[in-house]
């Protein structure tokens, strides 16, 4: 009664799909999951840059560094307008990073909740497929019990 289902997300207008598949525990549904799983946590090149360059940026080092940068600056008495735009230039690149972080963070929550309702929808089948043949197996038993 129960088939197993897989599930499609459509993201231009995020909806969920979901289609029948004949074998819910078959063994291709369970490595298309491993495949999209090792998909993601595949990191491109501009990726792990962003990543690296957020990483380094958002920690004390990266405060120290700048306070004393910008300390030794006044203290040379250099002139404040190229301090300033280099000051706005490092925080238009900083929210830049920032913003690319957390979309793509956003996006790979959209897919880890995508694969956990998968998961769940897998699991819950193969509940009721074990259910169904529970309740098999008891009118099975209470049958014999009234014919011996």
């Amino acid at each position: 009664m129960c088939n197993g289902g897989s599930v499609s997300f459509d993201s231009d207008d995020s909806r969920i799909y979901t289609d029948t598949m004949s074998q819910p525990n078959n063994k291709n549904s369970n490595q298309r999951l491993e495949d999209e799983f090792t998909q993601e946590i595949r990191n491109t090149i501009p990726k792990k840059i962003g990543k690296g360059l957020i990483k380094a940026t958002g920690s004390w080092v990266f405060l120290i560094l700048n306070l004393i940068f910008f300390a030794w600056w006044m203290l040379l008495g250099r002139h404040y307008d190229l301090l300033t735009f280099w000051v706005s230039l490092e925080a238009i690149v900083l929210s830049i990073l920032i913003l690319i972080n957390v979309n793509q963070e956003s996006l790979s929550d959209r897919r880890r909740s995508i694969k956990d309702y998968k998961i769940d929808l897998s699991v819950a089948q193969r509940v009721k497929r074990v259910e169904e043949e529970l309740k098999k197996l008891r009118e099975l038993l209470e049958q014999q019990s009234r014919i011996g």
